[in-house]
Protein backbone atom coordinates (compact mmCIF):
# COMPACT_ATOMS: atom_id res chain seq x y z
CA UNK A 1 0.00 0.00 0.00
CA UNK A 2 0.89 3.68 -0.54
CA UNK A 3 -0.29 7.27 0.03
CA UNK A 4 -1.95 9.01 -2.85
CA UNK A 5 -3.35 12.23 -2.97
CA UNK A 6 -2.48 12.40 0.74
CA UNK A 7 -4.86 8.90 0.95
CA UNK A 8 -3.98 5.79 2.45
CA UNK A 9 -5.06 3.42 0.03
CA UNK A 10 -5.75 -0.58 -0.64
CA UNK A 11 -6.43 -2.80 -2.73
CA UNK A 12 -9.48 -6.05 -2.21
CA UNK A 13 -10.49 -8.39 -4.76
CA UNK A 14 -13.96 -9.73 -3.63
CA UNK A 15 -14.71 -13.45 -3.81
CA UNK A 16 -18.73 -14.23 -4.18
CA UNK A 17 -19.10 -17.71 -2.16
CA UNK A 18 -21.40 -18.56 -0.39
CA UNK A 19 -20.68 -22.08 1.76
CA UNK A 20 -24.26 -23.36 2.25
CA UNK A 21 -23.69 -25.85 5.24
CA UNK A 22 -24.13 -25.80 8.81
CA UNK A 23 -21.69 -22.55 8.87
CA UNK A 24 -22.16 -20.03 6.60
CA UNK A 25 -19.63 -17.76 4.65
CA UNK A 26 -19.06 -15.10 2.72
CA UNK A 27 -15.39 -15.46 1.90
CA UNK A 28 -13.13 -11.89 0.78
CA UNK A 29 -9.10 -12.00 -0.48
CA UNK A 30 -7.39 -8.93 -0.41
CA UNK A 31 -4.55 -7.81 -2.18
CA UNK A 32 -2.09 -5.07 -2.53
CA UNK A 33 -2.32 -3.17 -5.90
CA UNK A 34 -1.30 0.08 -4.54
CA UNK A 35 -3.82 2.94 -5.62
CA UNK A 36 -7.06 3.84 -5.17
CA UNK A 37 -9.25 0.42 -4.75
CA UNK A 38 -10.07 -2.95 -6.73
CA UNK A 39 -12.86 -4.49 -5.94
CA UNK A 40 -15.69 -6.39 -7.83
CA UNK A 41 -19.52 -5.72 -7.86
CA UNK A 42 -21.79 -8.36 -7.27
CA UNK A 43 -24.97 -7.39 -5.04
CA UNK A 44 -27.35 -8.86 -6.88
CA UNK A 45 -30.71 -8.24 -5.29
CA UNK A 46 -31.47 -5.26 -6.10
CA UNK A 47 -34.51 -5.15 -4.48
CA UNK A 48 -33.04 -5.45 -0.61
CA UNK A 49 -31.66 -1.87 -1.25
CA UNK A 50 -35.34 -1.18 -2.81
CA UNK A 51 -37.12 0.34 0.26
CA UNK A 52 -38.10 3.85 -0.22
CA UNK A 53 -38.12 3.97 3.53
CA UNK A 54 -34.53 2.93 3.75
CA UNK A 55 -31.94 0.73 5.42
CA UNK A 56 -32.10 2.06 8.46
CA UNK A 57 -36.39 1.36 9.12
CA UNK A 58 -36.48 -1.93 7.36
CA UNK A 59 -35.38 -4.93 7.19
CA UNK A 60 -34.67 -5.63 11.18
CA UNK A 61 -31.55 -3.61 10.79
CA UNK A 62 -30.97 -0.55 12.86
CA UNK A 63 -27.37 1.83 12.87
CA UNK A 64 -28.10 3.34 15.70
CA UNK A 65 -27.17 -0.28 17.57
CA UNK A 66 -24.98 -1.25 14.96
CA UNK A 67 -24.61 -4.69 13.13
CA UNK A 68 -23.07 -6.70 16.04
CA UNK A 69 -25.77 -6.66 17.95
CA UNK A 70 -29.23 -7.71 18.10
CA UNK A 71 -31.04 -4.70 18.32
CA UNK A 72 -28.65 -3.51 15.31
CA UNK A 73 -29.23 -6.43 13.20
CA UNK A 74 -31.97 -8.77 13.84
CA UNK A 75 -31.41 -12.66 13.34
CA UNK A 76 -34.97 -13.42 13.11
CA UNK A 77 -36.62 -10.88 10.91
CA UNK A 78 -35.25 -8.89 7.71
CA UNK A 79 -32.00 -9.22 6.30
CA UNK A 80 -30.62 -12.26 7.99
CA UNK A 81 -33.68 -14.80 6.92
CA UNK A 82 -33.13 -14.82 2.98
CA UNK A 83 -30.71 -15.54 0.44
CA UNK A 84 -31.00 -11.99 -1.10
CA UNK A 85 -30.85 -10.29 2.70
CA UNK A 86 -27.61 -11.65 3.33
CA UNK A 87 -26.55 -10.34 0.19
CA UNK A 88 -27.07 -7.35 1.32
CA UNK A 89 -25.54 -7.76 4.80
CA UNK A 90 -22.21 -9.55 3.18
CA UNK A 91 -21.83 -5.98 1.66
CA UNK A 92 -22.68 -4.00 4.16
CA UNK A 93 -19.62 -5.64 5.88
CA UNK A 94 -17.70 -5.43 2.99
CA UNK A 95 -18.52 -2.11 2.86
CA UNK A 96 -18.24 -0.67 6.82
CA UNK A 97 -15.67 -2.89 7.77
CA UNK A 98 -11.79 -3.33 7.89
CA UNK A 99 -10.15 -6.52 5.88
CA UNK A 100 -8.67 -7.84 9.00
CA UNK A 101 -12.25 -7.56 10.44
CA UNK A 102 -15.73 -9.59 9.96
CA UNK A 103 -19.03 -9.91 11.23
CA UNK A 104 -20.45 -13.29 12.66
CA UNK A 105 -24.44 -13.36 12.61
CA UNK A 106 -26.77 -16.13 12.90
CA UNK A 107 -30.10 -16.53 10.84
CA UNK A 108 -33.78 -17.46 12.24
CA UNK A 109 -32.55 -20.82 12.08
CA UNK A 110 -29.19 -20.53 13.88
CA UNK A 111 -26.66 -21.28 11.22
CA UNK A 112 -24.13 -18.87 11.99
CA UNK A 113 -22.62 -16.94 8.85
CA UNK A 114 -18.86 -15.28 8.48
CA UNK A 115 -19.21 -11.78 6.60
CA UNK A 116 -15.46 -10.79 5.99
CA UNK A 117 -14.35 -6.85 5.90
CA UNK A 118 -13.02 -5.41 3.18
CA UNK A 119 -12.87 -1.63 2.78
CA UNK A 120 -13.08 0.13 6.15
CA UNK A 121 -15.15 2.60 5.48
CA UNK A 122 -17.09 2.80 8.84
CA UNK A 123 -15.77 0.54 11.07
CA UNK A 124 -18.19 1.99 14.03
CA UNK A 125 -21.24 0.32 12.45
CA UNK A 126 -20.35 -2.79 14.05
CA UNK A 127 -20.75 -2.35 17.51
CA UNK A 128 -22.88 1.32 17.84
CA UNK A 129 -23.81 4.46 15.82
CA UNK A 130 -22.49 5.86 13.09
CA UNK A 131 -22.69 9.69 11.38
CA UNK A 132 -24.31 10.58 8.35
CA UNK A 133 -20.98 11.24 7.34
CA UNK A 134 -19.95 7.70 8.37
CA UNK A 135 -23.23 5.80 6.78
CA UNK A 136 -23.06 8.32 3.24
CA UNK A 137 -19.96 6.15 2.65
CA UNK A 138 -21.14 3.28 3.00
CA UNK A 139 -24.65 3.70 0.86
CA UNK A 140 -22.27 4.93 -1.98
CA UNK A 141 -20.13 2.11 -1.98
CA UNK A 142 -23.14 -0.37 -1.46
CA UNK A 143 -24.37 0.86 -5.00
CA UNK A 144 -20.94 1.02 -6.49
CA UNK A 145 -21.34 -2.72 -6.20
CA UNK A 146 -24.97 -3.31 -7.10
CA UNK A 147 -25.99 -5.54 -10.19
CA UNK A 148 -29.53 -6.69 -10.54
CA UNK A 149 -28.74 -9.12 -12.86
CA UNK A 150 -25.60 -10.71 -10.87
CA UNK A 151 -22.78 -10.03 -13.60
CA UNK A 152 -19.43 -9.84 -11.70
CA UNK A 153 -17.56 -7.19 -13.54
CA UNK A 154 -14.00 -5.83 -12.09
CA UNK A 155 -14.05 -2.03 -10.84
CA UNK A 156 -11.75 0.22 -9.52
CA UNK A 157 -12.60 3.04 -7.00
CA UNK A 158 -11.71 6.37 -6.30
CA UNK A 159 -13.41 8.69 -3.58
CA UNK A 160 -12.47 10.98 -0.50
CA UNK A 161 -12.95 8.70 1.79
CA UNK A 162 -9.81 7.79 3.77
CA UNK A 163 -9.72 4.04 3.43
CA UNK A 164 -10.56 4.09 -0.67
CA UNK A 165 -8.24 7.66 -1.70
CA UNK A 166 -7.27 8.47 -5.61
CA UNK A 167 -5.33 6.92 -7.95
CA UNK A 168 -5.50 5.69 -11.00
CA UNK A 169 -4.73 2.20 -12.94
CA UNK A 170 -4.20 1.93 -16.60
CA UNK A 171 -6.43 -1.60 -16.49
CA UNK A 172 -9.56 -0.06 -15.55
CA UNK A 173 -9.84 2.92 -18.30
CA UNK A 174 -13.67 2.74 -18.43
CA UNK A 175 -15.22 5.97 -15.85
CA UNK A 176 -18.93 4.46 -15.37
CA UNK A 177 -19.55 7.14 -13.09
CA UNK A 178 -20.31 8.31 -9.43
CA UNK A 179 -22.38 7.18 -6.43
CA UNK A 180 -23.28 9.21 -3.20
CA UNK A 181 -26.71 9.50 -1.03
CA UNK A 182 -28.00 7.26 2.19
CA UNK A 183 -29.26 4.48 2.12
CA UNK A 184 -30.23 4.73 5.72
CA UNK A 185 -31.94 8.42 6.38
CA UNK A 186 -34.68 8.70 4.24
CA UNK A 187 -34.10 12.99 5.67
CA UNK A 188 -30.32 13.20 5.15
CA UNK A 189 -29.62 16.74 3.59
CA UNK A 190 -33.31 17.98 4.52
CA UNK A 191 -35.03 15.75 2.01
CA UNK A 192 -38.03 14.14 1.98
CA UNK A 193 -37.30 11.18 -0.28
CA UNK A 194 -34.37 8.59 -0.40
CA UNK A 195 -31.27 9.96 -1.97
CA UNK A 196 -30.13 7.17 -3.20
CA UNK A 197 -28.19 8.87 -6.37
CA UNK A 198 -26.05 8.58 -9.13
CA UNK A 199 -24.74 9.91 -12.35
CA UNK A 200 -23.08 8.22 -15.33
CA UNK A 201 -19.70 9.81 -16.74
CA UNK A 202 -19.50 12.15 -19.35
CA UNK A 203 -17.68 9.79 -21.78
CA UNK A 204 -19.48 6.86 -20.88
CA UNK A 205 -22.37 7.84 -23.50
CA UNK A 206 -25.22 5.05 -22.11
CA UNK A 207 -22.62 2.24 -21.86
CA UNK A 208 -23.90 1.17 -18.40
CA UNK A 209 -23.33 -2.50 -18.07
CA UNK A 210 -26.68 -4.74 -18.13
CA UNK A 211 -28.29 -4.54 -14.12
CA UNK A 212 -26.04 -1.87 -13.23
CA UNK A 213 -28.14 1.13 -11.88
CA UNK A 214 -28.60 3.55 -14.76
CA UNK A 215 -28.69 0.64 -16.98
CA UNK A 216 -32.04 -2.07 -17.01
CA UNK A 217 -33.11 -2.43 -13.83
CA UNK A 218 -36.28 -3.41 -12.24
CA UNK A 219 -35.14 -0.35 -9.23
CA UNK A 220 -37.19 3.20 -9.57
CA UNK A 221 -35.39 4.71 -6.48
CA UNK A 222 -32.43 5.54 -7.95
CA UNK A 223 -32.01 8.94 -9.76
CA UNK A 224 -29.53 11.00 -11.29
CA UNK A 225 -30.13 14.37 -9.37
CA UNK A 226 -28.68 16.13 -12.35
CA UNK A 227 -31.41 14.87 -15.04
CA UNK A 228 -32.17 12.48 -17.02
CA UNK A 229 -28.83 11.25 -19.22
CA UNK A 230 -27.00 14.96 -17.32
CA UNK A 231 -23.51 13.54 -17.11
CA UNK A 232 -21.38 13.98 -13.77
CA UNK A 233 -19.45 17.12 -14.41
CA UNK A 234 -22.83 18.91 -15.01
CA UNK A 235 -22.82 18.89 -11.22
CA UNK A 236 -20.12 16.89 -9.57
CA UNK A 237 -16.46 18.50 -8.59
CA UNK A 238 -13.73 16.97 -10.40
CA UNK A 239 -10.04 15.55 -8.31
CA UNK A 240 -7.30 16.66 -10.04
CA UNK A 241 -6.33 18.96 -12.76
CA UNK A 242 -8.24 19.10 -16.47
CA UNK A 243 -5.56 17.26 -17.99
CA UNK A 244 -5.33 14.40 -14.79
CA UNK A 245 -8.88 13.31 -13.62
CA UNK A 246 -9.34 10.35 -11.10
CA UNK A 247 -12.92 11.41 -9.79
CA UNK A 248 -15.18 13.25 -7.81
CA UNK A 249 -14.46 15.35 -5.13
CA UNK A 250 -18.38 15.27 -4.32
CA UNK A 251 -21.70 15.79 -5.50
CA UNK A 252 -23.95 17.80 -5.08
CA UNK A 253 -23.06 18.41 -1.96
CA UNK A 254 -22.49 15.03 -1.02
CA UNK A 255 -18.63 14.35 -0.03
CA UNK A 256 -18.82 10.64 0.06
CA UNK A 257 -19.17 9.98 -3.97
CA UNK A 258 -17.52 7.04 -4.98
CA UNK A 259 -16.71 7.20 -8.90
CA UNK A 260 -16.11 4.10 -10.28
CA UNK A 261 -13.93 2.56 -13.47
CA UNK A 262 -13.95 -0.91 -15.18
CA UNK A 263 -11.34 -2.81 -17.17
CA UNK A 264 -12.27 -2.64 -21.25
CA UNK A 265 -14.98 -3.87 -22.72
CA UNK A 266 -14.21 -6.37 -25.60
CA UNK A 267 -17.91 -7.42 -27.67
CA UNK A 268 -17.90 -10.71 -28.96
CA UNK A 269 -19.45 -9.47 -31.91
CA UNK A 270 -16.55 -7.11 -32.80
CA UNK A 271 -14.39 -9.91 -32.47
CA UNK A 272 -12.68 -11.85 -35.65
CA UNK A 273 -15.61 -14.58 -36.49
CA UNK A 274 -14.99 -17.67 -38.56
CA UNK A 275 -17.51 -20.78 -39.31
CA UNK A 276 -20.61 -20.41 -38.15
CA UNK A 277 -20.43 -17.90 -35.45
CA UNK A 278 -22.39 -14.81 -35.68
CA UNK A 279 -23.75 -11.99 -34.22
CA UNK A 280 -27.42 -12.33 -32.51
CA UNK A 281 -29.51 -9.09 -31.62
CA UNK A 282 -28.49 -8.08 -28.11
CA UNK A 283 -31.40 -8.50 -25.54
CA UNK A 284 -31.62 -5.52 -22.66
CA UNK A 285 -29.41 -7.98 -20.62
CA UNK A 286 -26.51 -8.42 -23.07
CA UNK A 287 -23.83 -5.70 -23.71
CA UNK A 288 -23.01 -3.67 -26.77
CA UNK A 289 -25.10 -4.41 -30.06
CA UNK A 290 -25.32 -8.25 -29.65
CA UNK A 291 -23.93 -11.29 -28.47
CA UNK A 292 -22.25 -14.48 -30.76
CA UNK A 293 -24.36 -17.47 -31.17
CA UNK A 294 -24.13 -20.59 -33.51
CA UNK A 295 -20.72 -21.22 -32.04
CA UNK A 296 -19.98 -24.81 -32.70
CA UNK A 297 -18.16 -27.10 -35.31
CA UNK A 298 -14.69 -25.51 -34.86
CA UNK A 299 -16.01 -21.97 -35.14
CA UNK A 300 -13.73 -19.09 -33.24
CA UNK A 301 -13.65 -15.67 -32.01
CA UNK A 302 -10.41 -13.41 -32.01
CA UNK A 303 -10.30 -10.55 -29.84
CA UNK A 304 -7.60 -8.50 -30.84
CA UNK A 305 -5.78 -5.50 -28.78
CA UNK A 306 -6.61 -6.76 -25.46
CA UNK A 307 -4.86 -4.52 -23.15
CA UNK A 308 -3.10 -5.77 -20.17
CA UNK A 309 -1.11 -3.00 -18.14
CA UNK A 310 1.28 -5.20 -16.75
CA UNK A 311 2.95 -8.51 -17.99
CA UNK A 312 2.05 -11.81 -15.94
CA UNK A 313 -0.83 -13.42 -14.36
CA UNK A 314 -4.59 -12.09 -15.16
CA UNK A 315 -7.80 -13.15 -14.95
CA UNK A 316 -9.91 -13.64 -18.00
CA UNK A 317 -13.55 -12.88 -17.15
CA UNK A 318 -16.18 -14.51 -20.12
CA UNK A 319 -19.90 -13.68 -20.26
CA UNK A 320 -22.16 -16.47 -21.64
CA UNK A 321 -25.26 -18.16 -21.97
CA UNK A 322 -25.66 -22.00 -22.28
CA UNK A 323 -29.62 -22.94 -22.26
CA UNK A 324 -28.50 -26.29 -23.25
CA UNK A 325 -28.93 -29.50 -21.21
CA UNK A 326 -25.57 -29.99 -20.11
CA UNK A 327 -21.73 -27.96 -19.51
CA UNK A 328 -20.39 -26.70 -23.57
CA UNK A 329 -16.87 -26.72 -23.73
CA UNK A 330 -14.82 -23.85 -25.23
CA UNK A 331 -10.82 -23.91 -25.70
CA UNK A 332 -8.41 -20.89 -25.08
CA UNK A 333 -5.76 -19.75 -26.38
CA UNK A 334 -3.54 -16.55 -25.54
CA UNK A 335 -1.05 -14.79 -28.26
CA UNK A 336 -0.87 -18.54 -30.26
CA UNK A 337 -0.28 -20.17 -27.47
CA UNK A 338 -1.27 -23.86 -26.61
CA UNK A 339 -5.13 -24.37 -26.41
CA UNK A 340 -6.75 -25.45 -22.90
CA UNK A 341 -10.08 -26.46 -22.72
CA UNK A 342 -12.80 -24.56 -20.25
CA UNK A 343 -16.07 -26.27 -19.01
CA UNK A 344 -19.62 -23.39 -19.17
CA UNK A 345 -21.72 -24.65 -16.61
CA UNK A 346 -25.96 -24.57 -17.57
CA UNK A 347 -27.08 -20.94 -16.90
CA UNK A 348 -30.64 -20.90 -18.37
CA UNK A 349 -33.42 -22.81 -18.67
CA UNK A 350 -33.21 -25.00 -21.57
CA UNK A 351 -33.24 -22.85 -24.79
CA UNK A 352 -33.84 -19.63 -22.92
CA UNK A 353 -30.73 -18.07 -24.69
CA UNK A 354 -32.41 -14.48 -24.06
CA UNK A 355 -31.44 -14.88 -20.37
CA UNK A 356 -29.02 -13.25 -18.44
CA UNK A 357 -25.56 -13.59 -18.34
CA UNK A 358 -23.30 -15.69 -16.44
CA UNK A 359 -19.57 -14.94 -16.14
CA UNK A 360 -16.75 -18.02 -16.12
CA UNK A 361 -13.21 -16.78 -14.95
CA UNK A 362 -9.82 -18.09 -16.58
CA UNK A 363 -6.47 -17.61 -15.81
CA UNK A 364 -4.32 -16.24 -17.82
CA UNK A 365 -0.76 -15.06 -18.73
CA UNK A 366 -0.58 -11.74 -20.86
CA UNK A 367 2.41 -9.47 -22.06
CA UNK A 368 1.94 -6.23 -21.35
CA UNK A 369 0.42 -4.12 -23.71
CA UNK A 370 -1.66 -5.53 -26.43
CA UNK A 371 -2.53 -8.99 -26.77
CA UNK A 372 -4.84 -11.86 -28.76
CA UNK A 373 -7.32 -14.32 -27.28
CA UNK A 374 -8.61 -16.86 -29.28
CA UNK A 375 -11.95 -18.86 -28.67
CA UNK A 376 -12.79 -22.19 -30.54
CA UNK A 377 -15.60 -24.49 -30.48
CA UNK A 378 -15.67 -28.21 -30.30
CA UNK A 379 -14.81 -29.90 -33.42
CA UNK A 380 -18.18 -31.81 -33.49
CA UNK A 381 -20.27 -29.94 -30.84
CA UNK A 382 -21.66 -26.92 -29.42
CA UNK A 383 -20.12 -24.11 -27.61
CA UNK A 384 -21.95 -21.34 -25.42
CA UNK A 385 -23.37 -18.44 -26.34
CA UNK A 386 -20.53 -15.38 -25.97
CA UNK A 387 -21.38 -11.72 -24.87
CA UNK A 388 -18.15 -10.24 -24.11
CA UNK A 389 -14.65 -10.59 -22.47
CA UNK A 390 -12.41 -8.49 -20.32
CA UNK A 391 -9.21 -9.10 -18.09
CA UNK A 392 -8.33 -7.54 -14.81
Amino acid sequence: MRTVSGFLVAAVGLSLTMMACGQGSYDATGESEGTALNSINGLNSINGLNSINGLNSINGFNSVNGLNSINGLSSTVGLMTSDDGRQVVKYMAYCALAANDSLVKKDQNGVSYTFPGGLGICPALKTGASDDVCLEGVSACLMAHVNAFGIHVPLYLTSTLPSIGFGSDAQFPVEEGSFFGNLFNVNAHGGSTLPALYCESPSLAGNVVSGRIGANTASTIYKDPFGTNVSCDKGCTFHGSNTYRDGYQGCAGWNQAITVFRTKPYEAELAVLTGNAKGVPAKPNNSGSARVGYFYNGATMTFNNVYASTAGAHTLYVYFINATAGALNTSVSVNGGAAQTYSFPVTAALNNWDANTSTVTINVTLKAGNNTIKMTAPATAWGPDIDWITVR
